[in-house]
C-alpha cells in the first residue's frame, strides 16, 4: 500500500482493475485497526486472506488486514494476524504530524 493521497481518477481505475482480478472477495463493513470501517478488497495466499480496506465513501485506502483461513494451534480461523490503519492530513511543514 501507499502513504500518499492518489488522485480520484486513479484510484477508480484501480478499483475497477481490481473487479476484474480472479479470486478476488469483496467484504463490506470491514474494520481497520483504528475501529474506521471500510470495504476490504482481498485475495487468498497459502493459509491467509491479505486484504486491502478502502472507505466506500472517498475510495480511499485506510488500511490492509491480514486474516488467517485455517486457523492453527489456539487460533481459530478467520482470525485477524495483522492490521493497520492509514490517514491522510494536510499540515504546515514536511514531516510535521497533525495536531488534534
Amino acid at each position: 500500500a501507499g502513504t500518499s493521497p492518489v488522485p480520484a481518477d486513479l484510484r477508480a481505475a484501480v478499483y475497477r482493475m481490481l473487479g476484474s482480478v480472479s479470486g478476488l472477495r469483496i467484504t463490506e463493513k470491514v474494520a481497520n485497526v483504528d475501529g474506521r470501517e471500510g470495504m476490504a478488497f482481498g485475495v487468498e495466499r497459502d493459509d491467509q486472506r491479505l486484504e486491502v480496506i478502502v472507505d466506500p465513501a472517498t475510495g480511499r485506502y485506510i488500511g490492509e488486514r491480514k486474516v488467517t483461513l485455517t486457523g492453527f494451534g489456539d487460533v481459530p480461523a478467520d482470525t485477524i494476524l495483522e492490521y493497520t490503519s492509514v490517514d491522510v492530513a494536510v499540515v504546515d511543514q514536511q514531516g510535521r504530524r497533525p495536531t488534534g
